[in-house]
């Protein structure tokens, strides 16, 4: 099996400081992956000096479905999405990986796309949004008085990418919670509410 480590910024610089600092890096990295975690300094060495780096500019593939390999990414920078094409040409986005998350064997992500699978068929386009936006919180955001603020509020693509619904349903759907007070933009970011949590949380089981 090849290890490769991705990253979304641009081509490696010939100065020998900068490759040393790559190195560090990539070091780092692979210490914070969740199957390496626990192994010992020499060992993360010895994979540090095995891997590719690849750096892949934002919107490029890294590798599609229907490539050949056995081949183990790692995201070191930036986000990269997992992403399914329906025969339509629609969009749907699995999961949105970030630094450290692995990929290419994808059995870790097969839980999370059978359950966005399940989701498109038995729950409504506001329901997906709601869990959507409740998940990237849980994932993504900052804990405040009010609720979990996400620091980089997703286009309303992304989000129409991510439940498998069109722009424009999604841009009533999220008018309509935003009129409600169960999400707030403020800039760039978006405050999810404890009240919006709490409509995907299930029910207490009586003692």
């Amino acid at each position: 099996m090849s290890l490769g480590v991705v990253s979304g910024k641009g081509a490696i610089g010939p100065n020998p400081a900068f490759v040393l600092d790559e190195q560090a890096r990539v070091r780092a990295t692979l210490a914070r992956v969740t199957i390496f975690r626990e192994l010992p300094p020499a060992t993360i060495d010895d994979l540090a000096r095995r891997v590719t780096l690849r750096r892949v500019p934002g919107g490029d593939a890294i590798v599609s479905r229907d490539q050949v390999g056995d081949a183990l990414y790692i995201v070191m920078a930036g986000r990269a999405k997992v992403v399914m094409t329906g025969e339509s040409g629609r969009e749907v986005t699995l999961a949105v990986l970030r630094a450290g998350d692995i990929f290419g064997e994808m059995s870790r992500r097969l839980r999370k796309a059978d359950e966005t699978i399940a989701e498109l068929a038995l729950c409504d386009v506001q329901d997906r949004l709601i869990r959507r936006l409740v998940a990237l919180a849980r994932e993504d955001g900052m804990d405040s008085p009010e609720g979990a603020v996400i620091r980089r509020r997703p286009t309303q693509q992304d989000l129409a990418n991510m439940v498998g619904a069109c722009r424009e349903t999604i841009s009533r759907t999220f008018n309509l919670l935003a009129r409600r007070g169960l999400i707030v933009p403020r800039g760039r970011s978006l405050l999810v509410t404890r009240r919006l949590v709490t409509m995907t949380s299930p029910p207490a089981k009586a003692a």
